[in-house]
């Protein structure tokens, strides 16, 4: 897997999600998900591969509270 398909499927998942799910919650989510995206994508693009790895765990960080109320709901 390249970088390109990885950061690709990512912004396909954002999109699922938020076709999905329209909660105005998660939208905002998506928005500060997509940009720590874009920031980790950058950083991978520099060479910076601990720092970019630290963007994509906060991305997670992120998502979780949205999974967790999504599974609940």
């Amino acid at each position: 897997m390249t970088l390109d398909i990885a950061f690709s499927d990512l912004e396909d998942g954002f999109q699922l999600l938020e076709q999905g799910d329209g909660r105005p919650a998660l939208i905002e989510a998506l928005v500060h998900m997509r940009e720590l995206a874009r920031e980790s994508r950058a950083l991978f693009d520099l060479g910076e591969t601990n720092p970019a790895c630290h963007k994509l765990q906060a991305l997670e960080e992120v998502l979780k509270p949205v999974r967790v109320k999504g599974a609940v709901a």
